[in-house]
């Protein structure tokens, strides 16, 4: 979950959710299949 809080404490950053987003849509869109998992403690 620390990934999605960004400089923040706690909690979702809408920028570091968009960042991880753009990422994510520019691997699949090279037709790679992709898996996440956010979390696990």
């Amino acid at each position: 979950g620390g990934a999605v809080a960004g400089k923040r404490e706690f909690g979702f950053d809408p920028n570091a959710l968009e960042y991880i987003a753009d990422e994510i849509l520019a691997v699949h869109s090279q037709g790679i299949e992709v898996g996440l998992v956010i979390g696990g403690g």
